[in-house]
Order: structure tokens, then sequence, then C-alpha cells
């Protein structure tokens, strides 16, 4: 190596055969699976329904207004 190269080119280089030997050892070991590609995985229900459960707590904590209202 002659020429000296940027870290974010040098990077992404690594990152390209990174990339292409994934593509081959997917295709190569078995056909892609295009059903379960669209669904969520577990941690991501998981995360979801932690989340639905907090906001549903908390709007039924009952925080009342700091001062009384106006008449």
């Amino acid at each position: 190596m002659d020429t000296q190269k940027n870290l974010f080119y040098l990077l992404g280089e690594w990152w390209d055969t990174q990339q292409a030997r994934r593509r081959e050892n997917v295709t190569r070991s078995h056909p892609p699976r295009r059903l379960t590609s669209w669904l969520p995985t577990r941690g991501n229900v998981l995360f979801t329904l932690v989340m639905i459960a907090l906001l549903v707590a908390a709007q039924t904590a009952g925080a009342l207004p700091l001062g009384r209202p106006p008449v």
C-alpha cells in the first residue's frame, strides 16, 4: 500500500467486504425467507408491549393539576 487512505474509506471497504461475505453465506446455506423477513423479532414485540403498558399506566396515574381551576 503506497497510498494512504482515509479511515472512513477503509471502514467503508471493510463494511462492503463483510456484507458481501454475509450475502454469500446466506445464499449458500439456505434460500431467503421472505415471510420471516417481514415479521418482527421477539425483542421488538416485547419492547412494544412494554411501552404500551407504560403508556396506559401513565395515563391512569391520576395526575392532578397543581392549582385550583379558575372560576
